[in-house]
């Protein structure tokens, strides 16, 4: 009910102990949310939070059995699903992580952070076809998300689709011009092209934005490619 005062202190100890899982501190956040779920068994938003502090601390059975009982309690809960994703991931349970993520998506199909986790989950199993397709679907609802922009870029780069990497990079750049990592890209997939001045361009704009940064390795390997691109156009 709307003027419930258990609900009220179940919100307000939800949000205070958000605050400290947030800032790191979740030994308090579990504090608040054990709290929340004595004091109202059945909010699955309690067991959800619960869940997500017990990942936090690596406790990935605890967290599990937390996310269990919040879909208990509400079956379609996608946030849940999604959660107890990502401990099955990190428990190295992959198809039941597969599954919750498409489960995530099936109750509410624009969740953003599911399709992510399901490609990155495809990516990592080499299905550049599954995780294409999630990352795609993606930027439909998203199309300025970058992280994900940068994970298809990587996708392309990796099975030789070079003018589809090429044109990711490029949009990322358009999300964040000064995006350092996407001309250092940019360079290597140009000078795959046989467009070596463009690459050598690409490297020194890359070198550029880099100047302040721990990119060290990668600066070092930017001068060299400067060097033979100089040789060579």
């Amino acid at each position: 009910m709307l003027n419930d005062p258990e609900i009220q202190k179940v919100k307000e100890l939800i949000q205070n102990g958000s605050i400290y899982l947030q800032n790191g501190n979740p030994d308090k956040a579990l504090d608040l949310f054990k709290e929340a779920t004595l004091l109202k068994p059945g909010y699955a938003n309690a067991f959800n939070c619960l869940g997500s502090a017990h990942m936090q601390k690596g406790e990935l059975n605890e967290a599990i059995s937390a996310f269990k009982e919040a879909l208990r309690l509400k079956p379609d809960f996608a946030e849940a699903h999604n959660n107890i994703g990502i401990a099955y991931e990190n428990a190295g349970r992959t198809e039941l992580a597969i599954e919750e993520y498409n489960s995530a998506i099936r109750y509410k199909k624009n969740f953003v952070d599911a399709f992510f986790n399901l490609g990155l989950i495809y990516y990592q199993l080499e299905n550049w076809e599954m995780a294409e397709k999630a990352w795609q679907k993606l930027v439909s609802i998203n199309p300025s998300h970058l992280s994900v922009r940068n994970n298809l870029a990587a996708l392309y780069t990796k099975t030789g689709a070079v003018t589809k990497a090429i044109e990711e990079w490029e949009t990322v750049l358009k999300i964040k011009k000064d995006h350092a990592v996407a001309f250092y890209s940019l360079g290597f997939l140009q000078e795959e092209m046989g467009n070596f001045s463009q690459a050598k361009e690409y490297f020194e704009q890359f070198l550029t934005l880099a100047k302040n940064s721990s990119y060290n390795d990668l600066k070092k390997i930017a001068r060299e490619k400067i060097r033979e691109l100089k040789e060579q156009s």
